[in-house]
């Protein structure tokens, strides 16, 4: 089997003659090609020849759909030092943004101020929402994918996020719009409300793109988006998607990033096809063994290898041998897996593990496939 066709078989609940090993390392090729750090034998490739590289499958995130504003919203921004504002007014009132980038090695962009402040800048949000169209650009998709070949598989990752989660997360901040929607909860669920309702129009352009792999960015974590509030809002929300999406075949994956182990009950019957990128001990108390339990072969799983363990400083290598080897045992039958990272390597992770992880499966499996 190619590696698209065993990604493809993985996300979807069947068994590949061996899993994909898929790992997410954007973060660290981004910091350390700005640094200059990039190790030598990986200089003047591109991701996807990084990736084969490594002996992996590749997992190219893409372009797929294009959006525009309405234009009586006027946009300006200007930066001050490492400061970037942005105002955005409309005929319903003005709203403004502030982004800082770190002054450390990194240069992180982070979201300092967000969209929402006060109950009165919902109003003009959902102006800019519900004046917002989509459409097809599918160039971008349509390229990564022929550069990816049978070698992995091109996916898009840009299905809106559960609207409760977006406004939380994106427009008004974790702890403000957790107090937000506890005072004043007839907004917050208006709101929620249009961006549902416009992500239904957007996934119906998705629906129809060429991309067979498509993904919300969600973030799912249970800390900041309890089982109470996944119930309320999430579960509906993945069920009306995920109609849209399977009606023209599309396998939908949701980017649960954070602590899930209360959320997979109610994930396994949400209608999503598969989890990716959620950490597993020692980053947390869940294991990829008990995850497939709760999930019970209803959601796939894209994740396996949490982040921490990319370091020899945190472990050393026999011990990360026995720890992929234990992994592989407890997967199998590999049915609806896809290994991935939990989430991202990090920058400054001991980069050569990621191709000890390829030795090692191919140790496991063999010439013979399945094991």
């Amino acid at each position: 089997m190619t590696n698209k066709e065993r990604m493809l078989l993985g996300l979807s609940g069947g068994q590949p003659d061996r899993i994909a090993w898929a790992p997410n390392f954007d973060w660290w090729l981004g910091i350390n090609t700005r640094m200059g750090t990039l190790p030598e034998e990986y200089k003047g490739l591109s991701r996807n020849d990084i990736v084969r590289k490594v002996g992996a499958a590749i997992w190219s995130r893409a372009g797929l759909i294009g959006s525009k504003g309405s234009p009586e919203v006027r946009a300006k921004s200007h930066s001050e030092g490492d400061k970037t504002y942005a105002v955005y007014e409309t005929p319903v009132g003005s709203v403004s943004t502030m982004n800082q980038t770190a002054s450390e090695w990194t240069r992180a962009v982070f979201l300092k101020e967000h969209l929402v402040k006060k109950v009165e800048d919902l109003k003009v949000l959902r102006f800019m929402i519900e004046n917002t169209t989509y459409y097809p650009a599918y160039n971008d998709f349509i390229n990564a994918e022929k550069a990816v070949g049978d070698d992995g598989i091109a996916l898009y990752m840009g299905v809106p996020s559960v609207p409760m989660i977006q406004l939380m997360k994106s427009y008004i901040g974790w702890v403000d719009g957790l107090y937000m929607l506890y005072d004043y909860p007839e907004e917050m669920e208006k709101t929620a409300d249009l961006l549902t309702q416009k992500a239904i129009e957007a996934c119906e352009v998705i629906a129809d793109s060429p991309a067979k792999v498509v993904e919300t960015g969600d973030n799912l974590d249970e800390r900041t988006f309890s089982p109470k509030l996944f119930e309320r809002y999430g579960l509906p929300y993945y069920r009306q998607i995920s109609e849209v999406l399977h009606k023209k075949d599309k396998i939908v994956k949701s980017h649960a990033c954070g602590f899930v182990k209360h959320l997979l009950p109610m994930i396994k019957e949400s209608g999503l096809d598969a989890i990716e990128a959620f950490p597993t001990t020692p980053m947390n108390d869940l294991t990829i063994k008990e995850a497939r339990e709760k999930l019970e072969g209803k959601v796939s799983i894209m994740s396996g290898i949490p982040s921490v363990i990319m370091f020899r400083k945190v472990m050393k290598d026999s011990d990360f041998r026995d720890y992929v080897l234990r992994l592989l045992d407890d997967i199998q039958p590999a049915n609806g897996f896809v290994l991935g990272m939990a989430d991202n390597v990090p920058a400054d992770a001991d980069f050569d593990r990621v191709p000890m992880i390829s030795q090692i499966i191919n140790e496991y499996y063999g010439s013979s496939g399945v094991v």
